[in-house]
């Protein structure tokens, strides 16, 4: 949750700061926090996983807006069902 906030606030100051609305993607926040982890698990995904797994998918992932993404991850965090507990007439 902080860093959710964390990233609308880097959107936001952003934006002000350049006079239009700015959108980062989860891609960019990756590349200028550790540009060298991010070539990493590209060439471990494309050379031991699968080739064209990068490309269309991971690459779809990483390119939609960070605050965007972390309301997906609620929602489906929110949405998943819960393990109801069973009531318990006696002890």
């Amino acid at each position: 949750m902080l860093a959710f906030f964390f990233f609308i606030g880097w959107d936001v100051i952003k934006s002000i700061y350049l006079g239009k609305i700015i959108l980062t993607s989860i891609g960019e926040h990756w590349f200028l926090f550790d540009k060298n982890s991010m070539i990493l698990t590209q060439s471990i995904v494309q050379r031991y996983i699968y080739y064209k797994l990068w490309d269309p998918l991971i690459l779809s992932i990483i390119q939609v807006p960070t605050w965007c993404f972390f309301i997906i991850i609620f929602v489906v965090l929110y949405i998943m069902p819960r393990k109801k507990l069973k009531k318990r007439w006696f002890n």
